[in-house]
């Protein structure tokens, strides 16, 4: 009878075999994550077909104040809550902008955009001013608004930041909102719009993760100003 003991894989081999397993784990699950924002914007950009409804308010995410790219969004995004807007005049325009400096910046650069592009300014706006990320969009503007509206929203945003957009709505304000898309920066197939859908796979985990150490935060008793400073 062989009583000799099975021999054993050196541990730096069992070490990096797991490590390796560790990579493929996650790569796997970063590549579904860049799949789920191609077919969430897909999906969106197909349900927009049709003219947006008539709502009671209009939000536009907009990106970083003075910041060229997010400049850009911004005001793609802005045009197209301008054209809403033109066909819905009673509808209130909030833009929830990243870190302006002074709320009358953006609302200066919404009086350009509407002359440039032959649009009336929107007849009741509001600047929500405070927001640094897409949490800190809704949150601000519950806030602002005195919590959740009554009536149909729009959300302006474009394609691929929409599904995060709508999920946190849903989740701060209890109600899915309606959607108008605008342009999205850089060709389909381009170095921009790969590094954009990079960066969205990335921005749903850690709202995922936001979003659970909120409502953890909150069962343990803690404040909304104190989970506010806390989770940006």
């Amino acid at each position: 009878m062989n009583t000799q003991a099975t021999p054993t894989r050196p541990r730096p081999r069992r070490a990096l075999l797991a490590l390796g397993r560790l990579v493929l784990a996650v790569g796997a699950l970063g590549g579904l994550s860049v799949a789920g924002t191609f077919a969430a914007a897909e999906a969106h950009r197909a349900l927009a077909a049709d003219p947006p409804r008539q709502a009671a308010l209009i939000v536009v995410f907009g990106g970083e104040f003075g910041n060229n790219p997010c400049r850009a969004d911004t005001d793609f995004r802005m045009l197209r809550a301008l054209e809403v807007a033109a066909l819905m005049p009673e509808a209130l325009v909030v833009l929830t902008e990243t870190l302006v400096p002074y709320p009358a910046l953006a609302e200066a650069n919404i009086a350009v955009l509407a002359r440039l592009s032959g649009l009336p300014e929107p007849a009741r706006l509001l600047v929500e001013p405070r927001a640094t990320s897409t949490f800190e969009n809704v949150r601000f503007t519950a806030e602002l608004l005195g919590g959740a509206p009554e009536g149909r929203v729009l959300l302006v945003t474009d394609a691929v930041h929409m599904a995060r957009a709508r999920v946190l709505w849903r989740h701060f304000m209890g109600a899915w909102p309606d959607y108008a898309l605008a342009r999205t920066r850089g060709r389909p197939l381009s170095r921009v719009r790969l590094s954009y859908h990079l960066r969205e796979a990335a921005a749903w985990w850690l709202n995922l993760g936001k979003v659970a150490a909120w409502e953890g935060l909150a069962l343990a008793g803690v404040g909304e100003d104190v989970r506010g400073r806390l989770i940006r």
